[in-house]
């Protein structure tokens, strides 16, 4: 009987001692490994990008678990409306004064490529002798590229400048009415341009990162070839309305974009419609 206490008591105490010793850390510089405390206050972003959703300011001496950290984004675990999430933080970036949300965030430079379809409608030339030209619709489609510096003012604001190398090729038919005779043939339409664009982009909401904007552009002819026959380098003045999305990888973003717009000084009026595909390097 004795026996069978004294081993009731061996049993109990081994419990004991497990339960205790599982409570202590066996390698404390494992844990301080695994936190990170913030020197000053940082925005937490949702992404490794500036354009991603902001999760609020980590204060200065909040201690964080610490997943991992690289020369431009820290990766840490906090808590946010009861659960555990991943967030960034930038390494090279502090919010300047305390307890306040620098809404500079910072920039981006990249390039795109563009394909523009263009409609301009027809009109009917008359010369001096009554002799009457008639020219159909012109349209035509074709690519250019484009070189854009993004300033990333706000959460909600970003402001596009660019220079582009627009390209306008359009075709179509030109048919000569002499007295009762008439005969057609086709015409070509060729001109090239460089352009200055400028685009505030505003975002609608953080699904996707979708934003709209309206656009602004200066082009300056520097070819004119119109029906075989080079001509007066015109200056042409266009505005769009654009839709887009914005997608963050690490410090590289991609944004596609559709624009809709006219040629506002041409005669008759050029129609546009635009897709693009961009990508920039954030600073």
């Amino acid at each position: 009987m004795a026996s069978l206490i004294r081993q009731s008591r061996q049993l109990v105490f081994t419990v004991f001692f497990c339960i205790v010793w599982s409570f202590i850390p066996l390698n404390s510089s494992a844990q301080e490994d695994d936190t990170w405390t913030a020197d000053q206050d940082y925005e937490v972003f949702s992404e490794p990008s500036v354009s991603s959703k902001k999760m609020g300011i980590l204060k200065a001496g909040k201690e964080v678990e610490l997943i991992s950290k690289g020369r431009r984004w820290i990766r840490i675990r906090v808590r946010a409306k009861g659960k555990m999430l991943i967030a960034f933080i930038r390494n090279d970036k502090p919010v300047e004064e305390p307890g306040l949300v620098d809404t500079k965030h910072g920039w981006s430079m990249g390039g795109y490529m563009a394909y523009s379809y263009m409609l301009q409608s027809g009109r009917i030339f008359r010369d001096t002798d009554g002799n009457e030209t008639e020219i159909s619709n012109l349209s035509g489609g074709n690519f250019y590229p484009a070189f854009f510096v993004d300033w990333l003012f706000s959460e909600k604001w970003t402001f596009r400048g660019a220079v582009t190398g627009r390209k306008i090729i359009l075709n179509g038919t030109a048919k000569y009415r002499v007295t009762v005779a008439s005969n057609a043939s086709s015409v070509e339409l060729k001109q090239d341009f460089f352009g200055i664009m400028l685009q505030p982009q505003y975002k609608l909401f953080s699904f996707l990162n979708f934003w709209i904007a309206p656009s602004v552009e200066m082009a300056f002819g520097t070819k004119s070839i119109v029906f075989n026959v080079e001509s007066e380098k015109p200056t042409y003045f266009l505005a769009f309305g654009s839709i887009g999305t914005r997608h963050a990888f690490r410090s590289f973003q991609i944004t596609p974009e559709a624009r809709a717009g006219v040629v506002i000084n041409s005669k008759p009026a050029m129609l546009n419609l635009e897709m693009i595909l961009a990508g920039a390097y954030l600073f």
